[in-house]
């Protein structure tokens, strides 16, 4: 079988039609495939922090804790950024400002680690995050977000609570 110049047998118009459809399907499955991998470090650091949270509650480890388990997973993972003890006290962190939040906690989740941590610098009262969802979402990029219909009104109620 030879490879000839199929370019000179179709249309132009239906050729350059089937390029565009054809890149922006790859842009759509690349746009995905990184919102897949981002929610499943989110969840990992969300875990990571509770996990940590939870073993220094209730028992008497304290900070050293912490390092050392940056230590050890360095030693595990080498090569792999992320797991210092700076970067595992800011997973403490993240898990602690949102899990008792119900409405905040799944949204914050859709939103990227570096956006969060940005969002943590700002150091916002947890009754000013609940009165501005949607902003907040807004300024950090998390459009998506607003253009769900549940996600959005689950926002919606979270900046205008129903006083009963």
């Amino acid at each position: 079988m030879s490879l000839t110049n199929t370019r000179s047998t179709l249309p132009p118009d239906s050729y350059g039609a089937l390029l565009r459809e054809i890149k922006e399907r790859i842009r759509a499955a690349q746009y995905a495939a990184l919102r897949a991998v981002n929610r499943e470090l989110i969840n990992l650091y969300w875990d990571i922090g509770r996990l940590i949270v939870e073993r220094q509650s209730g028992e008497t480890w304290g900070r050293s804790v912490v390092q050392n388990l940056a230590m050890d997973l360095q030693l595990e993972f080498p090569g792999v950024a992320g797991f210092s003890a700076p970067n595992l006290y800011k997973m403490r962190h993240f898990y602690e400002a949102y899990h008792g939040h119900e409405i905040l906690s799944p949204l914050v989740r859709e939103i990227s680690w570096t956006k969060n941590l940005c969002q943590g610098k700002v150091e916002m009262s947890p009754r000013w995050q609940s009165r501005n969802v949607p902003f907040c979402l807004e300024l950090l990029g998390a459009r998506d977000i607003l253009r769900s219909p549940v996600k959005r009104r689950r926002a919606m109620l979270a900046s205008n609570p129903i006083k009963e």
